[in-house]
């Protein structure tokens, strides 16, 4: 057994296995820790440790002994100079020199109100921080701005980001970076054009790969700029990531073009002369819906929420900008396929000897190639003005299996899908009431007051219990996987 005292004189006992643990003492609420068997010498009564001896009055064959024990106790090997394993364990002359007596000792587990508390990894003392008001800190402390906040530092919340910041961020030398990526790959795919021209087309996939990039890069645009919050561009097909960059965006794009646009693949049933206002009818319908639709299945996570009246209500919830939207968005569908067309013709115009494509003054390269700019800019303008209406009504659009911040104290929100209650359904259960120790056999029914006055007495019964407890010393119980034993040791 190891007999000690914290500081406030008060005596434990612990057996010699929880030498080097820590506890909180029961009376002053001090962290103490246990100390072993070769420090008890150097402990006083008050529970403080004595200061060595000058090392230098140690005798030479002393000091080298302790040298030596420094070593075997410090030194990074295992084993000793003769192959043997080093033994750390306290011997026999520790124990005997410890002098402890055996005292039956007693620990209560209670924690004293206003006692200091330790970290439990740590066991480093938990001060209360002080923590000055922001008013206080502006009138009093010296060297500190306190005039409006400077704009390139000031928070999202206090600047947010407008409409009318898109056109000048996108000549940002990042943005400008990402845009010039996409025009290489346009440029890529000018390329493949030739080799297709002379039917080389294995050609052919690896450039329905490249435009199917540039669906999956403005889905990317959309959803970087909405859902995550950023403002700037994100570059293209940002980490190459199967699911998350590529397959997924490119199809819920591709969703929302068929959704839109689709049908319009029924008018080679249609006679010649229906054709076209067939198909103009189709574009301007689906003109309309298409922006909704697309913002819905880049940002909304589900499938469901490209039901008819939830589009509707993400049109309704988008007010007049959804206008400017879907003009833009015809504006898009009209000069980007154009610019890129015109590109093409104007990159095979050198290479056609046969006059075989059609070429005219304003196939121009220079002037083709600044549309192809123009238009490229203009896409990335439109999704990321679509980013930035979904973080201004992305909480009206009432889309289903989104996370949200429930009232209980409001009626739901109209347009959640809320379940009704059936006529035949089970009551909820009822939760149970806690239940109080009972002397004897449980009484069937109690009052108020015969609950009050058997807790006052159960209460009274253990404050007179713990005053009988003797409390001079206390003892430290052992852990539950303890299987040493002290006795086995001093045998001899």
């Amino acid at each position: 057994m190891i007999r000690f005292s914290c500081n406030c004189s008060q005596m434990f006992e612990a057996e010699d296995d929880q030498a080097g643990t820590a506890f909180q003492c029961p009376t002053c609420g001090r962290l103490v820790d246990v100390p072993t068997l070769s420090e008890l010498p150097s402990i006083s009564q008050d529970g403080t440790y004595k200061l060595d001896e000058d090392p230098e009055a140690r005798t030479p064959e002393e000091q080298l002994k302790h040298v030596a024990e420094l070593q075997r106790v410090y030194t990074r090997h295992r084993t000793d100079e003769y192959g043997r394993d080093i033994d750390l364990r306290p011997t026999l002359d520790d124990v005997k020199e410890s002098g402890t007596d055996e005292v039956p000792l007693e620990m209560a587990d209670q924690v004293r109100p206003g006692a200091p508390r330790y970290d439990p990894i740590t066991g480093e003392l938990i001060r209360p921080l002080d923590v000055k008001d922001d008013d206080s800190a502006r009138t009093t402390s010296k060297g500190i701005w306190t005039g409006a906040p400077v704009p390139q530092y000031a928070s999202s919340e206090q600047l947010p980001f407008r409409a009318w910041q898109i056109i000048p961020n996108l000549f940002h030398l990042q943005n400008l970076a990402v845009m010039f990526g996409v025009l290489l790959m346009h440029f890529l795919i000018h390329l493949m054009l030739f080799p297709l021209t002379l039917k080389f087309f294995i050609l052919a996939p690896f450039m329905l790969m490249i435009v199917g990039g540039f669906f999956s890069h403005y889905a990317n645009v959309i959803e970087t700029i909405g859902p995550d919050g950023q403002d700037e561009l994100p570059r293209p097909l940002r980490d190459l990531q199967w699911m998350e960059d590529l397959w997924g965006p490119f199809s819920r794009f591709m969703l929302a073009l068929l959704i839109a646009y689709g049908v319009g693949i029924t008018f080679l049933y249609l006679p010649q002369v229906a054709r076209a206002p067939f198909l103009l009818a189709t574009f301007i319908i689906g003109s309309i819906f298409f922006p909704a639709l697309l913002l819905t299945a880049a940002t909304s996570g589900s499938v469901t929420n490209l039901r008819p009246d939830r589009v509707m209500r993400v049109m309704k919830a988008l007010g007049g900008s959804y206008l400017l939207i879907v003009l833009g968005w015809i504006l898009v569908c009209i000069v980007y396929p154009a610019a890129f067309v015109a590109t093409g013709l104007s990159f095979l115009h050198p290479f056609d000897r046969d006059n075989q494509f059609f070429y005219d003054w304003y196939l121009n390269p220079a002037i083709t190639y600044s549309a192809l700019c123009g238009a490229i800019l203009l896409a990335h303008a439109l999704m990321w003005y679509m980013g930035l209406k979904y973080r201004d009504h992305h909480a009206e659009f009432e889309w289903v299996l989104q996370s949200h911040i429930r009232k209980t104290n409001a009626p739901p929100k109209r347009g959640f899908e809320v379940e009704r209650q059936r006529p035949n359904r089970r009551p909820a259960p009822v939760a149970a009431k806690p239940v109080l120790p009972a002397e004897s056999e449980p009484a069937l029914e109690e009052s108020d007051a015969q609950v009050q006055a058997r807790r006052q007495r159960l209460l009274a019964q253990a404050r007179e219990a713990q005053k009988a407890t003797p409390r001079q010393v206390r003892r430290l119980e052992p852990p539950p996987d303890d299987h040493f034993d002290v006795d086995e040791l001093l045998k001899p």
